[in-house]
């Protein structure tokens, strides 16, 4: 399949696209449903899905599954099968997509959202350490130590100490902005971070550390000064080993913290949302992000993300929560998505990850329409070709509602980044919902 930015641009070519372009907007007017049914009906597809009872979920969570491609011989999961994977981190960033849907839509009276917020903010509270959120949900060992795991994926027990891990800077700063944005569309002026999570991001920062994690070595990145993953001193002794059992307690996996792109631009849009951005991790964060779009390393730069679109949809996302210093990457993100538009309309993950053209569309569609002009004819183009595609992928449930299926959203470590993975369609509808209402400013309804 030829991407479009890999087209010479002879007059013909753009003749034919300008063409083309006119067509499918046409077609878009004459099509039902309209680009906001389809919106309504994806977010009806989310409140349907949003647990009320089904353990180990706790109620107003949402599902996310795990699966795993490696050796069974390896005792991580099992061929062919997805298991439940219960966790803060993506009820939290479904949170965030509809919050800030309702938000920035008044005029469309989205009035399911804040009740469906209402319930998934009660089960965030179980996640929640002393400083921060950990990923996983607390379990009770027969001894009657509370440890930290996955909930339902098999692991042979040299991995149960193993994903009993500390709390992290991605799944607190999400959590936290979903409170955030949770005040605000109660009519408050937004929930601010405890100062002690404040402190956790700045203490733990890629300054002055006796060693650095390997993945990142292999791209330079090191004594960033941008925000390291986990919310826990490496150099620590009494940290327990990877393979300890759990009782020993919470450890970083492989025990080497890690820069994750991904991971430093949550956290960067929770500071700039909540107006924390005077910090030094936050400056050396923001350089640091500067440095992979320049270097163009969307595809590398995220060990828990494998898919090269995550990146601008983050950075989009914390540009427009008021992360200035970022403001030089737009033109140069518009113009890598651009040109890797497909001729369908769709992007794909090229590389040593999975296609993924649906999650990637939406990833790409979703940062175009955040960083773009509406009036831009290139954004125009794009955007009327990618939901072209969008809707060509459209499922309906047994109850009509719309959804689109989940890609991969993110990985395990670096070591086994396109083996063990998490999909949620639950997320990638909620993802959709947003794109379609923001597509109307573009192209109409």
């Amino acid at each position: 399949m030829v991407r479009m930015g890999t087209l010479k641009p002879t007059l013909a070519i753009v003749i034919s696209a300008l063409v083309g372009a006119s067509a499918a907007l046409a077609a878009q007017a004459r099509e039902k449903p309209t680009l906001t049914e389809i919106g309504r009906s994806a977010l009806r597809y989310v409140e349907s899905h949003q647990i009320e009872n089904a353990p180990p979920y706790y109620p107003g969570e949402w599902r996310t599954q795990v699966t795993s491609t490696l050796p069974t011989l390896l005792g991580v999961g099992l061929p062919g099968k997805a298991f439940e994977e219960p966790t803060a981190f993506v009820t939290g960033s479904i949170m965030n997509l509809l919050a800030d849907l309702y938000l920035r839509h008044p005029e469309a009276k989205l009035e399911m959202i804040p009740p469906m917020l209402e319930k998934a903010r009660q089960s965030l509270e179980p996640y929640r350490e002393k400083v921060g959120f950990n990923y996983y949900q607390p379990y009770t060992l027969e001894n009657g130590i509370q440890v930290r795991r996955t909930a339902e994926l098999f692991l042979l027990k040299p991995w149960l100490g193993f994903t009993y891990i500390p709390a992290d800077a991605d799944t607190t700063s999400v959590a936290s902005l979903a409170l955030f944005h949770l005040d605000r569309v109660r009519g408050g002026q937004g929930e601010q971070p405890p100062a002690e999570v404040l402190a956790a991001f700045e203490r733990h920062s890629d300054r002055n550390r006796p060693r650095s994690h390997g993945y990142n070595k292999l791209f330079g990145v090191v004594d960033s000064g941008a925000f390291l993953t986990w919310l826990m001193d490496d150099a620590d002794p009494s940290m327990p080993g990877s393979f300890d059992k759990s009782e020993a307690g919470p450890r970083i996996p492989l025990g080497v913290n890690d820069v994750d792109c991904i991971v430093n631009g949550n956290v960067l849009r929770l500071l700039s949302a909540t107006g924390n951005t005077g910090s030094t991790s936050y400056r050396n964060s923001c350089d640091y992000l500067r440095t992979v779009v320049r270097k163009k390393q969307y595809a590398s730069c995220g060990l828990y993300y494998p898919n090269a679109y995550l990146l601008p949809y983050v950075l989009a996302q914390t540009l427009a929560a008021g992360a200035d210093c970022l403001e030089d990457t737009r033109e140069q993100v518009i113009s890598f998505i651009l040109q890797n538009q497909e001729t369908d309309g769709s992007w794909v993950n090229r590389g040593i990850g999975r296609l993924d053209p649906v999650q990637s569309t939406l990833w790409a569609l979703g940062a175009l329409l955040k960083l773009g002009k509406p009036e831009d004819p290139r954004i125009l183009f794009s955007v009327a070709y990618g939901i072209h595609y969008l809707k060509t992928q459209m499922r309906e449930s047994a109850s009509g509602e719309i959804h689109w299926e989940g890609g991969v959203y993110f990985s395990a470590v670096a070591q086994v980044r396109n083996s063990v993975l998490w999909r949620s369609t639950d997320y990638t509808t909620a993802l959709a919902a947003t794109v379609f209402f923001d597509a109307v400013k573009v192209l109409g309804d």
